[in-house]
């Protein structure tokens, strides 16, 4: 359909009430409700735009933009109507429209799938899902800091800048060289063996300092060869004992009461004396000098003393005789040569097992150091990996990255539509940019000449238009392409709805006479009768 006539006579009303009867939006700029009645022809108390679509009426009211009838379910079908308005809008806005008519979803699983192509781990894609919520930028910002703090990681390990060349391939040096496991078990048998001699050594060295020393052996020998000797001494000892103490025992005796003369009888009180064994009669000269007994008796204690300390030698003589001949009845087996070699062997072995103790601590410790070495190049590998794989997923989040293929997909069908389009009109193309900016001819919309926006304009509500499934096209101020270009725009939108792009083309334009367009195209003349 156009609609033509001149300035003034209603056209762009027109497709403003067309719009305004599909999509409730209000005409003109009024979007307080006490002025919907400047809409009204002058002298009307109330009004309505009614339209039929796909043989179905449908009314607005003017006043209270109630609609009777079912409206057209296309949440972009305002874009189609007023075709300026996509060059209006913000690019986040724009962005989420491309994205809505090309099909292409940004939700957490569409993005989880870019990343498990793009070779992100696993585990970093479940941790950044919840941060993706946030925002690309967000969720960027968080493998941003988690690459810098892998990074700080693998520095505290290798002690050394980071620098993804040189964490590539780093590996903790040692200044050792790595033991062989066979040298290590050869030092270990060989302390094993060595320690296994040294108890052996230890208790022939005993057995050897048990053994007496010539001179001891000879003293005992004497003494044990002196045993009948001081048998014989000790008898002898006893009886010059045994005689001195009896007569310290006589003498004793007579000095006791009685002792010095006869006593009376019992039986007839006769003066009576003991000699020896028998009870003889007492004489006058039978007294005794108790003087001279007493000195005897001192005299024969001193004697007896002298023999009991004799006998006390004689006794002791024997008994070191006699221990000396059980000690050498019981003297160990005598070493053998080895074992009188014994303190040298165990001098040997004990250096010996010192060598191969340190040589085997010391290889010990080698081991211990490449184990460590190898941690370590394990943990700044491990380090590494995390770092270059949280790159690899902050990469991808900027907008250069998933953002980008994900717009891509948005604006492919977008711009290959736009194209198509450029090309059947005969027009420089329009398009979109990664950036979401809009250009015509490979120049900023902005700055392109009215003409050309307005080709722009038409262009990208028809894309809009097609991918959406809003099968409109509404088109006003037709008059500003010079009327060289209009026979092109024209027959662009008899493509269009030949084709099955659209079904519909609703184009206003300001014209001194009513066109003739042919068949297939409704002219609408607002202007006076011709």
């Amino acid at each position: 359909m156009f609609v033509a006539g001149g300035n003034g006579d209603g056209k762009s009303s027109l497709l403003q009430a067309v719009r305004f009867a599909l999509t409730g939006a209000m005409p003109r700029g009024v979007t307080r409700v006490a002025d919907r009645n400047l809409l009204l022809t002058e002298g009307a108390s109330k009004g309505y735009v009614q339209v039929e679509v796909d043989g179905n009426p449908l009314r607005r009211t003017v006043s209270t933009a109630k609609l009777t009838g079912d409206a057209p379910e296309s949440p972009h079908l305002d874009l189609c109507l007023e075709a300026s308005q996509f060059a209006r809008l913000d690019d986040k806005d724009r962005r989420k429209l491309l994205f809505a008519i090309a099909g292409v979803k940004a939700n957490g699983e569409a993005v989880s799938e870019q990343m498990k192509a793009q070779g992100i781990r696993a585990d970093i894609i479940q941790d950044l899902l919840p941060r993706l919520r946030a925002g690309f930028e967000a969720a960027a910002a968080h493998a941003r800091d988690k690459a810098t703090e892998a990074r700080g990681a693998w520095r505290a390990v290798s002690g050394e800048n980071y620098g993804s060349t040189k964490a590539e391939g780093w590996a903790a040096t040692v200044e050792v060289e790595e033991p062989d496991q066979a040298a290590i078990d050869e030092h270990a048998a060989a302390i094993a063996d060595l320690r296994a001699r040294v108890a052996p050594l230890h208790a022939a060295i005993a057995k050897v300092e048990a053994m007496l020393p010539p001179d001891k052996l000879a003293e005992l020998q004497a003494q044990s060869d002196g045993q009948g000797k001081a048998e014989g001494d000790l008898a002898m000892a006893q009886q010059v004992y045994d005689d001195a103490a009896a007569a310290v025992a006589k003498l004793q005796v007579q000095l006791q009461p009685g002792a010095s003369g006869g006593v009376p009888c019992p039986c007839c009180g006769k003066s009576v004396r003991i000699d020896g064994q028998r009870l003889v009669a007492a004489t006058e000269s039978d007294g005794t000098d108790v003087q001279k007994v007493r000195n005897d008796l001192a005299a024969a204690k001193v004697r007896a003393h002298d023999a009991n300390t004799q006998l006390q030698v004689a006794r002791r003589a024997l008994a070191c005789a006699q221990a000396a001949a059980s000690t050498l009845a019981n003297l160990p087996e005598a070493p053998t040569d080895e074992e009188l070699r014994a303190p040298d062997l165990l001098a040997d072995v004990n250096e010996l097992l010192q060598q191969h103790e340190r040589a085997h601590r010391a290889l010990l410790d080698a081991r211990a150091q490449h184990e460590r070495a190898k941690h370590r190049t394990e943990q700044a590998a491990r380090h590494h990996r995390d770092a270059a794989a949280w790159k690899l997923a902050e990469e991808n989040l900027a907008p250069e990255g998933i953002p980008s293929i994900l717009l891509a997909r948005a604006l492919d069908p977008v711009n290959a539509t736009l194209a198509a389009a450029a090309s059947v009109a005969g027009w420089r193309p329009a398009a979109v940019t990664r950036d979401i900016t809009l250009t015509y001819g490979g120049r900023p919309y902005a700055l392109v000449s009215e003409s050309e926006q307005w080709r722009a304009d038409a262009m990208f509500a028809a894309a809009i238009a097609e991918l959406a499934g809003a099968r409109i096209l509404m088109l006003d101020r037709f008059d500003v392409l010079s009327p060289l270009a209009r026979g092109d725009a024209l027959d662009w939108m008899d493509h269009l709805v030949a084709e099955g792009h659209v079904d519909t083309v609703i184009v206003a334009g300001t014209l001194k006479e009513r066109p003739d367009l042919g068949e297939g195209v409704d002219v609408v003349w607002l202007g006076a009768a011709a």
